[in-house]
């Protein structure tokens, strides 16, 4: 399971995946390619890079064997590179019910990447390239579990909303 780092920026309240980024410079992590090549991007000038919105949504996921749930705040935030580039930078910050004493690296069957490591690497978020499939796709992610069962066309939301997240996190850049 990842390591959830907390590193703030002066322009953050709360840990970011850039600070994250931040946080494995700091303590001589390797980078992966993709976080490299946005790692150099991003920080080349933080405050001069154009955050065009920023949205937050929390949703709820239960787990299909026990009473355990999970919290994923959903923060999306809308950046434009100073080459003109746009990007989401998606952050999941989990919140479990049994995870009494915080443990970063604590999760259960009640989050929709459990158990399967291709998306665990993903748990706290992705970067993926703003185009009319991840537009979409955020749109999505972004909605209650109420509205997006008008267009899920089934009962299931948290199910379609779980494979939007795993969706998103295939198309990480």
């Amino acid at each position: 399971m990842p390591k959830t780092h907390i590193w703030t920026t002066p322009t953050a309240s709360y840990p970011t995946m850039v600070d994250t980024l931040y946080q494995k410079k700091h303590e001589s992590i390797k980078y992966n390619t993709l976080e490299k090549e946005h790692m150099s991007r991003f920080s080349q000038d933080y405050n001069k890079n154009n955050i065009i919105s920023d949205q937050t949504k929390t949703s709820r996921f239960y787990s299909k064997i026990s009473k355990d749930w999970c919290d994923i705040t959903i923060n999306v935030r809308h950046i434009k590179y100073l080459d003109g580039a746009d990007y989401y930078y998606i952050e999941y910050n989990n919140v479990f019910k049994n995870n009494t004493e915080n443990d970063s690296e604590y999760y259960d069957d009640s989050h929709p990447f459990y158990d399967n490591t291709l998306f665990l690497e993903n748990i706290n978020g992705c970067i993926v390239a703003k185009n009319a499939i991840t537009e979409s796709l955020v749109k999505y992610l972004l909605m209650d579990f109420e509205e997006l069962e008008e267009y899920c066309g089934n009962s299931f939301p948290d199910w379609y909303k779980s494979n939007i997240m795993k969706s998103l996190s295939l198309l990480w850049d």
